[in-house]
């Protein structure tokens, strides 16, 4: 190994009379640069500054991509929300028009006069909905609750209240085990 090393000799002749102060030799071996401090100095400097550089960059890649992830998220949640405005309006739409196939205030009063309604959806449009006619001097009330929530329900209902108009008021029709057989019947037509 590199370093400094002292090489000693002591000697003598061919009749053995030895030299008693002898000789001193300093060599001085140089070690080859990768054995170096410095080297090992560099060495450890340099994983140091690669290891740092690569978590750099890492976090800065995982960050670019991490922007990237939050602005399709941002358009995403912009298109569904979007989205859910659109639906919600026509759902919105669909409730004026199952509102305004129900019986009106007036109209259940004129037929019972001390009455009330009290319609309360679980979602903006229902599948449970109330008629009210009257057909040779029969008064006929019907409370309906058809199979189905939202908007299958709000389509379930105006079936039923389209096939109550035509079974009483078209068809004339009074008896209440008629009327339900020819809803049945006409629910199982429609469908």
């Amino acid at each position: 190994p590199g370093g400094n090393y002292v090489f000693r000799v002591k000697a003598s002749n061919s009749d053995g009379i030895w030299n008693e102060t002898g000789t001193v030799i300093h060599i001085k071996v140089i070690p080859p640069w990768w054995k170096t401090n410095a080297f090992y100095t560099f060495c450890v400097l340099f994983s140091l500054v690669f290891l740092f550089g690569s978590i750099r960059f890492r976090t800065a890649k995982i960050e670019k991509e991490k922007k990237i992830l939050e602005h399709k998220v941002a358009e995403r949640t912009a298109e569904l929300a979007q989205k859910n405005k659109d639906i919600t309006s026509s759902i919105q739409y669909a409730k004026r028009i199952q509102v305004a196939i129900l019986p009106t205030r007036e109209q259940i009063l004129k037929h019972f006069p001390e009455s009330f309604v009290l319609f309360k959806p679980k979602d903006i449009v229902s599948g449970d909905f109330y008629w009210i006619g009257e057909k040779n001097g029969r008064k006929i009330a019907a409370c309906v609750d058809c199979t189905g929530h939202g908007v299958p329900g709000a389509f379930m209902s105006m079936i039923g209240t389209n096939l109550l108009n035509q079974i009483i008021l078209e068809n004339g029709i009074t008896e209440p085990a008629a009327i339900l057989s020819a809803l049945n019947q006409g629910v199982r037509n429609a469908l």
